[in-house]
């Protein structure tokens, strides 16, 4: 997926959160995210596209954004507003351009071009569950962005958790997309994770399941039982049993 197709799912998502926003109470709770509301969900997301903002054109990590409770009207004026900058900021600068950001592997705004869009999706999934509609394979979810997703979360957000745990991690893991047939292992070795893109191998462990159920579940907005192990299923049953999502 390149980024002028991330920047026009993120816009359609960014339309979407808006629109759905406008027709929850702020104070409805928000299941998948214990303790929230959709009021804090909406601020949460307009803090990140702020934060976003600010980390263009800098090698400084930039303040994070702290949008303090608001009226119900102001709430969604407030993330419309903070989408519309996002989205002009990330269209006008070169996804090339040197950006700070919290993974060393990507120092550009295509980093936050791909991080925004899935922050938008997954947060959208959770403004879905406050509004009780059903999730899961009938998610309004592109395989594409999903299998985007995958890749970002496996690249971006697993390698903290797997370094802090190496336990999570005991043996070579490859996650297989059963429908946009995408293919990645994931390992500790010699202290250090890493994660390719893989053919059909000797991953000791293999779980698999379309794109949408794969991004969900990693992101713990789907149960991860919907998802087929092979192989070494202890391990693989270990890794989905594990905290591995922010």
């Amino acid at each position: 997926m390149d980024n002028a197709a991330r920047l026009a799912a993120l816009a359609q998502a960014t339309s979407r959160f808006g629109s759905d926003l406008a027709q929850l109470a702020p104070e409805t709770p928000v299941p998948s995210c214990p303790g929230w509301t959709v009021e804090d969900l909406a601020l949460h997301l307009q803090d990140a596209y702020l934060w976003a903002v600010a980390a263009l054109g800098t090698t400084q990590r930039p303040e994070r954004p702290h949008t303090g409770h608001t009226d119900e009207t102001t709430l969604v004026e407030g993330y419309n507003t903070a989408a519309k900058l996002l989205l002009e900021r990330l269209r006008e600068t070169p996804a090339d351009a040197p950006a700070w950001t919290f993974f060393a592997g990507d120092r550009t705004t295509a980093f936050w071009i791909r991080r925004m869009l899935h922050e938008t999706v997954i947060h959208l999934v959770d403004l879905g569950l406050a509004g009780q509609r059903i999730i899961g394979e009938g998610a309004e979810i592109d395989p594409e962005v999903a299998d985007d997703g995958i890749e970002e979360f496996l690249e971006v957000l697993l390698g903290r958790f797997v370094l802090a745990d190496p336990g999570i991690l005991p043996l070579p893991l490859r996650l297989t997309t059963t429908d946009t047939g995408s293919r990645w292992t994931v390992q500790m070795a010699g202290g250090e994770y890493s994660v390719a893109p893989t053919a059909d191998g000797d991953d000791a462990a293999v779980i698999s399941g379309t794109a949408v159920q794969i991004y969900l579940a990693l992101w713990d907005r789907l149960d991860r039982s919907v998802l087929h192990i092979d192989g070494e299923g202890p391990a693989a049953r270990h890794f989905l049993a594990s905290r591995i999502a922010p």
